[in-house]
């Protein structure tokens, strides 16, 4: 089920976050995307997007799950391109 904080996420947030997880190269490893949504965690609240203490990903399964259902999409529907350098 989503949650309403996901929803507040700009253009910006988004592209730094696909960053984050390109850097990090988590994988399948939980821990590494636990500590992807810690990183995300802390710019979401510096940058004033997340307000309350209760706007977080939980947990690196709640990051995994944000990241494949709303960020992947955004880079996957590309790699069938007939320009695949773009």
């Amino acid at each position: 089920m989503r949650r309403m904080p996901y929803s507040k996420l700009n253009v910006e947030s988004k592209l730094k976050s696909l960053a984050t997880v390109v850097y990090a190269c988590p994988g399948g490893d939980l821990d590494a995307w636990h500590n992807i949504a810690k990183c995300m965690n802390r710019y979401l609240h510096d940058e004033g997007i997340w307000k309350s203490e209760d706007e977080n990903f939980p947990d690196g399964k709640d990051y995994l799950d944000f990241f494949t259902t709303d960020l992947q999409p955004l880079v996957s529907e590309h790699t069938n391109s007939p320009y695949p350098e773009l």
